[in-house]
């Protein structure tokens, strides 16, 4: 899409709309940067964002943006997310509404700063790994330049539209925090993982799960399909009180512990940034303390 002529400078990573659920009755929150271990207080508007992230210049020259079509849809989330909060129930939500998202999450997943992290870590592996063989890294693998970069993780935006089909068909659930233990977001806070096969890291496998938070005290969990065989079946009480959540829509209440666990993984999934409405990263520090490695970029390695 063409720019229009008040075209924003500023581009949010991750939606205002959504950062402004984790922030205090002044409209503040405290953020964590992982890289140096510091806390400071922000504002939703502040943070996640970056000069002109969604632009992008053809192949003719001429500038266009994803700005505009991502902003239209998360004015359409922004009120169905509201909605969920408002009813504490995911009951009413009708098939497009769920579609509309699934959607969203696919869609969050690719417009982050860690997809572009792990793109040019990939890159730059294979050129190391192509010198420490004899070959001319920068020949056989160019280097990227920023705008060819950004060109790259743009593209991957495509997926989103098969892994929402996917997402909308799922079962899902809504789970609450206890009041003195709420979520936390980070800069990356769609957290999809497979406790059943972790090397399986595609949406499509029926062992994927999501955990989106959409406030301080609300998560979105996209339920695998085998978990919820598992949850259906079983005679566990929590099991059952799971499966009831996931049939009628009302939220599921969790526990500290579970709490804590949905937070580590905002904190292993964080480029930098993770937020929260009190100033308690004690689950951060800890993991950071045990895993220094958590302070570096998100990428890949190579060998």
């Amino acid at each position: 899409m063409a720019l229009k002529e008040n075209h924003p400078k500023r581009q949010h990573c991750v939606p205002q709309f959504l950062l402004r659920h984790f922030a205090d009755a002044k409209g503040k929150f405290y953020v964590l940067d992982k890289a140096i271990e510091s806390v400071f207080e922000s504002k939703p508007g502040a943070v996640i964002a970056e000069s002109w992230f969604y632009d992008f210049v053809d192949g003719n020259g001429e500038p266009h943006t994803f700005e505009y079509i991502l902003s239209e849809h998360e004015s359409v989330i922004a009120n169905l997310i509201a909605s969920i909060m408002n009813r504490q129930s995911i009951a009413h939500l009708t098939k497009m509404d769920r579609l509309n998202i699934a959607q969203f999450v696919a869609v969050l997943q690719y417009r982050v700063q860690a997809v572009r992290q792990r793109l040019k870590s990939l890159h730059d592996g294979i050129q190391r790994v192509l010198e420490e063989r004899g070959f001319d890294g920068g020949d056989v693998a160019p280097n990227l330049t920023d705008q060819e970069l950004q060109h790259a993780s743009l593209a991957q935006m495509h997926r989103a539209i098969n892994n929402g089909r996917v997402l909308a068909k799922r079962w899902w659930m809504l789970q609450r925090a206890p009041d003195l233990t709420p979520f936390y977001i980070s800069d990356n806070p769609v957290a999809m993982v497979n406790y059943l096969e972790p090397r399986a890291r595609m949406i499509e496998h029926p062992g994927a799960e999501i955990y989106l938070p959409i406030s301080r005290q609300y998560t979105l969990y996209i339920v695998s399909d085998m978990v919820a065989a598992v949850l259906f079946t079983s005679m566990a009480p929590e099991a059952r009180d799971q499966a009831e959540a996931m049939r009628t829509g009302r939220a599921d209440q969790l526990a500290p512990e579970n709490v804590e666990h949905q937070n580590s993984l905002q904190v292993q999934y964080a480029s930098r940034f993770v937020i929260s409405s009190r100033n308690d990263f004690k689950v951060a520090r800890e993991m950071i303390q045990g895993n220094p490695g958590l302070k570096e970029l998100p990428g890949y390695t190579v060998s």
